[in-house]
């Protein structure tokens, strides 16, 4: 029986030339999500060149 209840991932690459652009970027979106949806979970990764 199904319970209404579903999972959905989502996987957002910020790429940018400068640290201060990529954390702005990121910041926006995560404000985005917390205003719109309920029980949001980030994990995050940072790749340096």
């Amino acid at each position: 029986m199904y319970n209404g209840k579903f999972n959905q991932c989502l996987e957002v690459v910020i790429a940018t030339d400068d640290h201060k652009t990529c954390l702005d970027f990121t910041n926006a979106i995560k404000k985005q999500c917390d205003a719109r949806f309920f029980n949001v979970h980030y994990i995050e990764h940072k790749n340096t060149p």
